[in-house]
């Protein structure tokens, strides 16, 4: 009887499990099998990564989840827009906008720099700086720091929660190279546009990011294409975009920038080999067809994009296989972006200073308050300062046009800012990095004119800056020039606040001037005229927009002739002046500007009882104005001077004649006391050749001008009319022109060109 009751209870329990079993089958049934976690793997390439773009647009439409992105360089950049929540057609917008020739300068819009910054542009010096510090010489890392790229990179990409890149909408990893140890790193966390700014740093073209204890360079030297980066995420079936790197043609191999750039495609292709081997037969690869583009062609993007979208097509069939029901994906791609971070603004602003150690954080403090705003001194750590604004924090926009000319100021390597959120409270942390090659630095330049008639001059300039000698910011300044005038000058340029806005300069001259003398447009004589001085400025800088000074020069000279008939005599004079200069600085560049002014007032008191040798006072005036349509541009332009009280001598002469200063006549041929000049100038953009040239122009001039009280005793009544044509480069060594000068009167002119007319 026991053992009947035994069997009835073994057989109650079987017949439980059973129906466990068939209830499991039937969910089973009824369930959808899982699908596959799919990773997105986009390689680099440059400008060719904008295909990535296509690829992603033909996902979307046809329904392809993506649960894991991956990228390198170029495919960082996209990557990380697609896994922060940006539509493909959101991001085939931005593209379309973007100045891709601006995002590659690293210096943010000239409008917005110092206006020390800007007079250096007028005196005609190359933009290469070359650090100098105990002693040694440093050229920069790479051609450009890619603040102005960081800048650009933030509005493709929002923050992730944590700086945890797997808690973006999509998780996401980029890869950059070690530059010490050479070994691959993959990026999970941080600041996400530093993060793709590594990834992306060209050797030679972008300088390295620093992360951490990293040093980085481009991904692509070492994972191209990270197959396996994805894997390791979790990803079960791969979508490999690989853009190629073809190997440049024997004939392309003649300088040292080909060779570079071949030795760069072959380490690139030997590790997309090896990433390629490791597809999986149910994995998928798109190879986009590109040829015609180059890595540099970020102005044919519109045209790039369409072959990406091509190339995914023709393996659709494939990418079908992984299509949800748009039920199925709505819900999917509703759940990632739900991890979108909202954005919402700070409430304090932290300047962080530990990377700081020549420039004095207070003027950092001080470029970033704004009215309304209360500094707070440092408490016991002592490296940090709090600005709390009682109007709001600024937004971003706000933010990165004071970075942008907190940058402009030249101290700096990289400015720096993220969200932090932490204890209930959203700080913004501002972290500038000064300069590394600093914090003194030469510049050069160079000016040349030929006029094709055994007429050429040169000057060879050296300019150099020692800047913060004190706290207040305080910078030595001596620009000394070789050739046919040569000279040198320096300043003591003082900061009397924080803030910059009061100075005082003192400084000092010593220079050679050639002046021509002709008449009827034949050189009669040529004096060369030595003086030396030193003078006393001080004044105010008005904003980004200028600067005001007045000052007090004393100093003594002498003309003697060094080509000329008898009886031209030689002379020796005093200088004790008054001086007051005005200058209003807006154009967006000095050699071909395309917008903006340029305004310069002078005003010169000569007199004996300050010790000078004549009674005389002078006031001038010059104007610029560029007004541009697309790739044509004109610039309107103006300068005037006139001597309203005595006679000024031979030695403060103005001169008018040469290139777009009266083009059909010979340099300097006019010389009076009094001058005027109109000139419009038309030119037009054909193409730009980076990074040799930002443009090649072709354009030419009308002008009308005369100078008055001429020393040569003739007539100097009316106007004289000119015009030329010119062919023009804005190169990385300054404006360069080819002209042909014609005046009215009958004369003409030729001219090889380089530097500022």
């Amino acid at each position: 009887m026991k053992d009947l009751r035994c069997a009835l209870r073994l057989a109650c329990l079987a017949l439980l499990g059973l129906c466990g079993s068939l209830d499991a089958l039937a969910q089973a049934a009824t369930d959808p099998p899982r699908r596959p976690r799919i990773g997105l793997v986009l390689s680099g390439g440059g400008a060719l990564g904008l295909a990535h773009v296509g690829v992603l647009k033909v996902l979307e439409e046809n329904r392809i989840p993506v649960d894991y992105v991956t990228g390198t360089s170029m495919g960082s950049i996209v990557g990380a827009s697609y896994a922060s929540g940006m539509s493909p057609q959101e991001m085939e917008r931005k593209v379309k906008e973007t100045d891709w020739a601006k995002v590659f300068l690293d210096a943010p819009p000239r409008q917005d720099r110092t206006t020390r910054r800007k007079a250096l542009d007028l005196v005609g010096l190359w933009g290469l700086e070359i650090g100098f510090s105990k002693g040694k010489l440093f050229l920069p890392k790479g051609a450009i720091e890619g603040q102005t790229l960081k800048g650009v990179l933030r509005t493709f990409v929002v923050e992730a929660p944590g700086k945890d890149f797997s808690r973006l909408p999509i998780p996401f990893r980029c890869v950059a190279t070690d530059l010490v140890s050479g070994q691959p790193v993959v990026l999970a966390s941080g600041d996400l546009d530093a993060a793709i700014r590594a990834s992306m740093s060209v050797p030679g073209v972008i300088s390295p990011q620093q992360i951490g204890d990293h040093l980085l360079l481009d991904g692509g030297l070492v994972r191209n294409l990270p197959v396996d980066v994805a894997r390791d995420m979790g990803a079960e079936i791969i979508i490999a975009v690989n853009l190629g790197t073809p190997l440049l043609k024997k004939e392309d191999l003649g300088d040292v920038l080909g060779v570079s750039m071949q030795m760069i495609n072959i380490l690139t292709q030997q590790n997309v080999d090896r990433s390629l081997a490791e597809l999986k037969p149910d994995d998928i690869l798109i190879t986009p067809e590109l040829k015609g583009f180059t890595a540099s062609s970020f102005d044919r993007g519109a045209d790039i994009i369409p072959r990406g979208e091509a190339a995914a097509r023709q393996v659709l069939d494939r990418l079908k296989r992984y299509s949800l029901t748009p039920e199925q994906y709505e819900a999917h791609r509703l759940a990632q972006t739900e991890r979108l971070l909202r954005d919402r603004p700070a409430d304090d602003i932290v300047v962080r200073t530990e990377g700081l150690k020549f420039v004095n954080p207070a003027t950092v403090e001080a470029a970033l308050m704004d009215r309304g705003v209360q500094l707070h001194l440092p408490g016991e750590e002592g490296r940090f300062r709090l600005l709390e604004r009682r109007e709001g924090i600024p937004d971003e926009a706000q933010l990165e046009r004071k970075v942008a000319r907190l940058y402009g100021s030249g101290d700096f390597d990289n400015i720096a800012y993220r969200y932090v959120d932490a204890d209930g409270k959203r700080v913004l942390e501002v972290e500038p990095t000064e300069r590394a090659r600093g914090p003194d630095y030469f510049r050069f330049g160079l000016k040349l004119q030929s006029d094709f008639k055994g007429e050429g001059t040169f000057n060879l300039l050296a300019f150099y800056n020692k800047t913060w000698v004190n706290r207040l910011g305080a910078e030595w300044r001596t620009l000394g020039q070789v050739g046919r005038d040569p000279g040198i000058h320096t300043e003591f340029y003082q900061p009397l606040d924080l803030a910059g806005r009061f100075f005082v300069a003192p400084n000092a001259f010593a220079n050679e001037r050639l002046l021509d003398v002709f008449v009827d447009g034949s050189r009669i004589a040529q004096y060369q005229l030595r003086q030396a001085g030193v003078g006393l400025d001080v004044g105010t800088v008005l904003d980004k927009w200028g600067e005001l000074r007045f000052g007090y020069v004393r100093g003594s000279g002498s003309g003697a002739p060094s080509i000329a008939l008898p009886g031209f005599p030689t002379f020796d004079y005093d200088i004790g002046a008054l001086r007051t200069r005005l200058i209003y600085d807006q154009l967006d560049s000095v050699n071909f500007p395309s917008a903006g002014s340029l305004i310069t007032g002078d005003w010169w008191v000569s007199r004996k009882n300050l010790g000078s040798s004549d009674d005389y006072a002078r006031v001038g005036l010059s104007a610029t104005k560029a007004l541009s349509y697309k790739a044509h541009t004109v610039s309107l332009g103006m300068r005037g001077a006139t001597t309203y009280q005595g006679n000024s001598p031979v030695n403060d002469s103005l001169s008018l004649g040469g290139f777009l200063n009266l083009s059909g006549y010979r340099t300097g041929q006019f010389l009076g006391e009094d001058i005027a000049l109109l000139r419009a100038v038309y030119y037009y953009r054909l193409y730009r050749v980076p990074p040799v040239a930002d443009g090649i122009f072709i354009g030419g001039s009308l002008e009308a001008g005369n100078a008055y009280k001429r020393f040569d005793r003739t007539d100097g009544s009316g106007l004289l009319y000119s015009a030329s044509l010119f062919l023009g480069a804005d190169t990385f060594i300054g404006p360069l022109y080819l002209a042909f000068g014609h005046a009215f009167s009958g004369d003409n002119a030729f001219y090889l060109f380089m530097g500022r007319p």
